[in-house]
């Protein structure tokens, strides 16, 4: 892919103001993508991010919420231009905490972000690119978790099923269209704040939960906007990233 093309991807991440979506957004903003950057509350480090760069900027938008969502993708559209690639990373997350021991509150947030918020977003978009008879992207950020049953994880692991089904449905419904919809599950990260606030008996636990040792976030973050770019290509709707690469799940 030449250097013009990549610089002409233009690119909404949802839950980039912290954690791995902030990685992802650095990365992508470094080798020259127009980069939206989404949550509900302005970071320090995004807002840095923003500040010294002009091919950013951010937009604060709760994705459970299809009004203040919708608005922030057509601000961006305003200023950068058309959507090429949208990621759908939003997640309430916490650590892993029993069912049982888990507030009403709580279950609800893990749903509505990881859920209706992939729901909302790739709607609001779709509609865009087909209305512009556009090609593009849909990434959907699923996690190793729903191929585990770890203790603490069932919300989580469920709403990640469920973005998977959808991401399969929707990809038989607009790839005709050009539209590609992807959804790639990724390890357990070290170096973000969910994995820091992690107790070391927790990181033990999820780590032998998900078979796999925990990659540097800032790797996936780089392996993930080879993907988005087009330097690696997934034929299938559900991929795996591991350290092997990225590979489809059989």
């Amino acid at each position: 892919m030449t250097e013009a093309l990549r610089s002409s991807r233009r690119i909404f991440v949802t839950g980039s103001t912290r954690g791995f979506g902030l990685l992802l957004a650095k990365r992508l903003v470094s080798i020259g993508c127009s980069v939206g950057l989404n949550g509900t509350i302005a970071s320090e480090e995004a807002c840095r991010l923003i500040e010294s760069n002009s091919n950013c900027k951010l937009f604060l938008a709760d994705v459970s919420d299809h009004n203040s969502v919708s608005a922030a993708i057509d601000e961006y559209e305003s200023s950068f231009g058309a959507i090429d690639v949208l990621v759908n990373n939003a997640a309430y997350t916490t650590t892993p905490t029993l069912l049982l021991k888990g507030s009403p509150i709580q279950m609800e947030k893990i749903f509505s972000s990881i859920v209706m918020g992939t729901v909302f977003c790739t709607q609001k978009v779709v509609k865009k690119m087909r209305a512009k008879k556009k090609q593009g992207l849909i990434l959907n950020i699923s996690s190793v978790a729903v191929a585990f049953d770890s203790p603490g994880t069932s919300c989580y692991a469920a709403a990640k099923s469920a973005i998977e089904k959808f991401t399969s449905c929707m990809d038989a419904e607009i790839a005709h269209k050009g539209i590609s919809v992807r959804s790639l599950r990724l390890p357990p990260l070290s170096g973000t704040g969910m994995a820091m606030s992690f107790s070391k008996l927790q990181q033990k636990q999820t780590l032998n939960a998900f078979g796999d040792i925990a990659l540097p976030a800032n790797e996936v973050a780089s392996r993930v906007a080879d993907l988005l770019i087009g330097q690696v290509v997934l034929e299938d709707p559900i991929g795996i990233l591991n350290s092997q690469g990225i590979n489809s799940v059989n």
